[in-house]
Parts: C-alpha cells; sequence; structure tokens
C-alpha cells in the first residue's frame, strides 16, 4: 500500500480459468473523491473488469473502467460483456466513461478481431487516445498496440501517450484530462503551466531515467518515493508550477447544461477565428445565441422561482432581489433637487422619486420569459 493513495481491487477467481492469482487494481490518489464500484466487478475466460467511479466538482459522473482480455478469450463474448456494461452505466444518468487496460487486440494489424472491436469503438461512441506502440515482445523483436484507452469524450484530453521502461515488456500508458473549471474560494491558487510543454522533449528525458533503482527497491514507500522525486523533476521544467487568479464563484441559476453549451460556443468561436470559413461563423453566431438565450431564460426563471418562494418573507425577498440587482448599477441620487430652490419645487421632486421607486425597480428587474 502507498502512503497517500487508495486502492480498490477485482481479484482473479477461478471463473477466470486460471488457478493462480491475480487480478486488476487501481491505485488513486487518496485527495480524489472516487468511489469504489465493487457490485459492477467481474471476472470470466473472457474478461477481467474492476470499476470506479470519479466525482469531481460540476462535472457528469466519471466511470474508470480497468480491464484485462486474455489472449485465448472469445473476442464477441468480451465485446458484448463490456457494452452490457457502459449500457448499465449509461441508464444512471449523463455520464463519461473511461476504460483502459490490456485489451490484446493489436490495433497495429489488419484482422476480422479488429474490424469487430473498432466496429463496436464506433457503434457504442468509444475513441482510442493511445496511438503509440506498447508491447515489445523481446524474443521474437515484435511489437504491438494492445494498451488502450477508451473514452466517450476524446476532446477532453489535451495529452496522451505511451513512456518505455524497463520494467515490463509493456509500456506506461498515460493521458491528461482537462480540469473541470473550478471556482476556487481563494483569490489565488497555483497550478501547472502546459501550454508550452514539449511533449517529446519531455517524453524523452522520461526515458533516460534509470529505472532499475526503483524496481530493486524492496520497498514500495521507498520507490514511490524515488520515483516521486525523478519524474517531478522533469515535470517541472517542462511544466512548472504557475500561480493562477480565480473569477468570483458560479452564480446559482448556472447549470451544467449551460457550462457545457458555454464551452461549445467557446470551441466553436475559436475554430471560426482560425479558419474564417463562412459555414463556422454561422455555426458559431447560431450556437453564441443559443447559449445567450439559455442563459437569459435560466436567469429569469431562477429568479422568478426565488420571488415565488419567498412569498410573504420579507427577509427571502429582499435576499432575491439583492441577488438580483447585485449587478446593477445602483440609481439611488436624486441630483434634480440641487437645481432648485423653491421648497414646493423640492417636495414635489422628492414626492416624485419616492412614489416611482418600485415601477423604476420593476423596470430594472424585468426578464424575458
Amino acid at each position: 500500500m502507498l502512503d497517500g493513495y487508495n486502492i480498490h481491487r477485482s481479484d482473479r477467481t477461478e471463473a477466470s480459468g486460471k488457478k493462480n492469482g491475480g487480478g486488476l487494481v487501481w491505485y488513486y490518489d487518496s485527495e480524489l473523491n472516487c468511489t469504489p464500484l465493487p457490485k459492477l466487478n467481474f471476472c470470466d475466460r473472457n474478461i477481467e473488469i474492476c470499476v470506479l467511479r470519479l466525482n469531481l466538482i460540476r462535472t457528469i459522473a466519471i466511470y474508470m473502467v480497468l480491464i484485462y482480455r486474455p489472449p485465448t478469450g472469445n473476442v464477441s463474448q468480451f465485446l458484448e460483456i463490456l457494452e452490457e456494461l457502459i449500457t448499465n452505466l449509461r441508464t444512471k444518468g449523463l455520464c463519461e466513461v473511461n476504460i483502459t487496460g490490456d485489451f490484446n487486440l493489436d490495433l497495429l494489424k489488419k484482422d476480422q478481431k479488429l474490424k469487430q472491436y473498432q466496429d463496436f469503438m464506433k457503434r457504442i461512441g468509444l475513441t482510442n487516445v493511445i496511438n503509440e506502440v506498447t508491447h515489445i515482445k523481446q524474443q521474437e523483436l515484435g511489437f504491438s498496440l494492445i494498451d488502450h484507452y477508451l473514452t466517450t469524450d476524446s476532446k477532453l484530453y489535451r495529452l496522451s501517450g505511451a513512456l518505455p521502461t524497463n520494467a515490463s515488456d509493456h509500456v506506461f500508458v498515460y493521458t491528461a484530462r482537462k480540469k473541470p473549471k473550478v471556482k476556487h474560494p481563494k483569490s489565488k491558487f497555483k497550478g501547472r503551466a502546459y501550454s508550452r510543454l514539449n511533449e517529446n522533449e519531455f517524453k524523452r528525458e522520461i526515458s533516460e531515467i534509470n529505472w532499475f533503482e526503483i524496481i530493486d527497491q524492496t520497498d514500495s514507500n521507498t520507490a514511490w518515493e524515488q520515483f516521486r522525486n525523478k519524474f517531478t523533476k522533469i515535470l517541472h521544467k517542462h511544466a512548472p508550477l504557475k500561480t493562477f487568479r480565480t473569477r468570483r464563484d458560479r452564480q446559482p441559476w448556472v447549470t451544467t447544461a449551460y457550462l457545457e453549451s458555454a464551452n461549445e460556443r467557446d470551441e466553436v468561436q475559436d475554430k471560426a477565428k482560425k479558419t474564417n470559413l463562412a459555414l463556422d461563423k454561422l455555426r458559431a453566431k447560431i450556437i453564441r445565441n443559443r447559449t445567450v438565450s439559455m442563459k437569459r431564460n435560466l436567469k429569469s426563471l431562477f429568479f422568478q422561482t426565488s420571488i415565488q418562494e419567498a412569498g410573504t418573507d420579507s427577509a427571502k425577498l429582499w435576499k432575491a432581489l439583492k441577488r438580483l440587482l447585485q449587478n446593477c448599477s445602483p440609481n439611488n441620487n436624486i441630483t434634480t433637487i440641487n437645481d432648485k430652490n423653491d421648497p414646493l419645487e423640492i417636495v414635489e421632486e422628492l414626492n416624485s422619486f419616492f412614489s416611482n421607486i418600485a415601477t423604476n425597480l420593476a423596470q430594472r428587474i424585468l426578464l424575458p420569459i
């Protein structure tokens, strides 16, 4: 057990047809909000499965599925079980599904098994983000791509690849997922700047590390400490820590659907600027208008509901009005009386101002339905 990490495991059973031990295990940072799902673990002659759910702030449910397919397993039954699992996860609501492990299906070869597998990915809506050699056969001097990372949303992954290692004939497979846009309570926070990361140089320096002194360690914590020191030293060099400023907290009317629409709006607008094509500009305009309309309607619905729920509770009513008017410029000054000397005119001006407060307030908070 590594310090600072939790595990979720799926031990190999007799149903696998193998007498020796083995199985699958997830190691995940103890600070991550993860929920192991042991009821979804599975093992037979065709597939082994270990599932956990990653609960990030302001994102849909993220299911992480670790699998192993024995080389002698039936591909049709393997895909059938996998499809049944994905269907089951999707019935629980909108979600992101990521599947990784040793598939023992070589993407560098063209055969009937591979075609069956690729048809499955297309039908389910999965994309493999690993496109490099992941398995090196030392004796046969051959290589293959059998360790995959399938995801239902490849746009969320900014980095992926494979790193050579002397620890196994399999290489390290890695992915880097975009972080959700979380609003931090502090005005500043630290994070890594990946914009100038040279991926090739980073991978080259990682591959030049002497891993043998880590592999030879008998204590897992010592091995982990050595690995972390070597890895983070190179990571600091290529992706240094920087201080970022945060924006204000998320508005209460904002929904996941609106955030997804806003992200899509930003993406298509960036694309339209790069391509300068009329079709891309038209699409950007349509999505922008849709997002603006969604924002307007969500705000309207939220504040109408807040005011209705307040009822006769004046404290709740004023709280809702204050939240509604927080971005409006106040206009509480009666500047016109400065130019008047007649007491009667001043009284009339004051009377006009106070008698129209409700009307002016209504005009400021009027929202489209």
